[in-house]
């Protein structure tokens, strides 16, 4: 080879050589996505897509921009990145906060900015709560709108089987005016039991307002109908009504009648119970037919077992009888004849064990022949494992083939219970100075007519306590405050209700308007909760005389 050409091709190898080494060295750039940054292939939020910013200011003016342009999935995925490296940053706090609101989770925004620590903006820890309290309302309207206009158009809520509706009781005259306290002890008392489900408080209250019922007004039959057809909206299966009365010649005594009705009509009711009967003994069966293939797999399995281990004691066996003729033959050529005798009696004897244990295991061998292929695929121990874990998997099965039995007994049980026109009712007298223990003898009301009992250690200790009348009132006058838009009043009076709710409901801000909120487009109210919340922290900062930290956008 030319010389130039050597050397030209020595150079060439030398420069790839380079190159490669600095490849090698070189940092790794992180490959783009032809995604939208934040999406999965479902269209669900993903960190890994978020894009790497240079600072968590630049994370967040991302995040912000995907917010205002109304994608919630794509905003969160941001700050949840941005809360990843900075678990107390306010702004990515409030704004995932809001996009959980938008995905339908303002039990999730609640959480969150309730978890916001006090310190060390304690104004803005605030702000973040009563604006948690008014989405929760504001939440708790929209659904309940939606409910009302559809059943409106037609469209029923389905039914949700178990679901109750407990409608604000009556008081009568001569009765403390404490209904709205009582309301909101008893769902805390009803949500104690086992049986039934309780459609959330707040919800209740809203589909009230937004259809125009009252409950708890003009006579029993008309606040009976209401709660019905609160019930319907609604989706739920029952509703509970309770009218409180003072008890004839027995002053202070206060009786109630608490009645629980079926808000689905018979024909539908039958129907529904029916087939959910039918379905669960079909699934029994079913069961029961999975339980008797088992069986046969079980009583293979240990079959197998019983081979493997007729097989082992043959060789085992067979393992002795050697030892023994050798240590005979040792004997022999010891001169030791009574011992060698001795031994050869016990050989004998070993012999007749292992010829009987060998057509043991030939009887076996011929049984086996009809056994699934299988189970020969196992040596003892996996075979052991494999009947371990049969025997758990038929337990399990067991377990529900007999539940689906009993959820088919049931179901029969409750379609040949015939619903009185007035529901089934309970009456029990309390001393009007002892109302606070009313909740919880209702919620055994219901449970005993529903079929439920209450569970161990639910029901909080106030109900069973002699709370006074005063605290009842207190709490009442909270709730009032609340509907009305006072929090100053109304959290002095949670203050004093403290031994009956110790965790109060939110207060939102005196100046939110739920009605004109509730008739805003999606965006308008992003813009403004974005807005307010912004300012608050704004206001946090400036009352600490605090900057933006770096890495955070004020």
């Amino acid at each position: 080879m030319p010389r130039r050409t050597l050397v030209s091709t020595l150079r060439l190898g030398a420069l790839l050589a380079l190159a490669a080494w600095l490849g090698a060295c070189a940092p790794s750039i992180p490959p783009t996505t032809p995604t939208e940054p934040g999406q999965v292939a479902d269209g669900g939020p993903s960190l890994r897509t978020v894009p790497v910013l240079a600072t968590l200011s630049g994370v967040l003016d991302s995040g912000r921009e995907s917010f205002e342009a109304g994608r919630y999935a794509v905003a969160g995925a941001r700050f949840e990145a941005v809360l990843a490296r900075d678990p107390e940053n306010p702004l990515a706090t409030a704004y995932l906060g809001l996009c959980h609101w938008f995905a339908g989770r303002p039990e999730a925004t609640a959480a969150l900015w309730d978890a916001y620590p006090e310190t060390p903006l304690p104004a803005f820890a605030a702000a973040l709560r009563a604006e948690a309290a008014a989405l929760e309302l504001l939440a708790d309207r929209l659904r309940a709108r939606g409910l009302v206009q559809a059943a409106f158009q037609g469209q029923d809520e389905p039914l949700a089987p178990g679901l109750a509706v407990l409608a604000p009781p009556r008081l009568e005259d001569g009765v403390p005016g404490v209904g709205r306290a009582l309301l909101l002890l008893l769902h805390g008392a009803v949500g104690g039991l086992d049986a039934p489900r309780i459609a959330p408080w707040g919800l209740m209250q809203a589909v009230a307002a937004e259809a125009g019922l009252d409950p708890q007004g003009g006579d029993a039959a008309q606040g009976a109908e209401d709660a019905l057809l609160l019930a319907r909206l609604v989706g739920a299966q029952y509703a509970v009504t309770a009218t409180l009365a003072p008890v004839p010649g027995a002053p202070g005594m206060v009786r109630t009648r608490l009645a629980v009705q079926s808000a689905e009509p018979a024909p539908a009711r039958l129907a529904r119970l029916g087939d959910a009967a039918e379905q669960a003994a079909r699934a029994a069966a079913d069961a029961r037919q999975a339980l008797a293939l088992l069986d046969q797999d079980l009583a293979q399995t240990a079959f197998g077992l019983q081979y493997f281990e007729a097989e082992k004691r043959l060789d085992e066996l067979l393992a002795e009888r050697s030892a023994l003729q050798e240590h005979i033959a040792e004997l022999h050529r010891a001169r030791s004849l009574t011992a060698a005798a001795i031994a050869i009696g016990r050989l004998e004897r070993l012999e007749e064990t292992a010829a009987r244990a060998q057509q043991d295991l030939r009887a076996l061998e011929q049984a086996t022949v009809g056994l699934a292929a299988h189970i020969f695929a196992y040596n003892a121990q996996t075979l052991a494992q494999r009947e371990a874990e049969l025997r758990a998997t038929r337990a399990d099965l067991e377990a529900r083939a007999t539940e689906l039995t009993q959820r088919a007994g049931v179901a029969r049980a409750e379609a040949m219970r015939r619903w009185p026109p007035g529901g089934f009712t309970a009456e029990f007298d309390l001393p009007g100075d002892r109302l606070t223990r009313w909740p919880a003898l209702a919620a055994r009301a219901v449970g005993d007519i529903l079929g439920g009992r209450p569970l161990p250690g639910t029901l909080p200790a106030a109900f069973g306590s002699d709370a006074g009348p005063d605290t009842l009132l207190a709490l009442d006058r909270a709730l009032a405050a609340r509907e009305a838009g006072d929090p100053a009043t109304a959290r002095e009076q949670f203050a004093q209700a403290r031994p009956l709710v110790p965790r109060p409901p939110g207060l939102p801000a005196p100046d939110f308007d739920l009605a004109a909120q509730a008739g805003m487009a999606p965006g308008d109210i992003a813009a403004l909760y974005a807005q307010r919340l912004t300012r608050a922290l704004d206001d946090a900062r400036a009352a600490r005389g605090h900057r933006a930290p770096q890495g955070q956008t004020p």
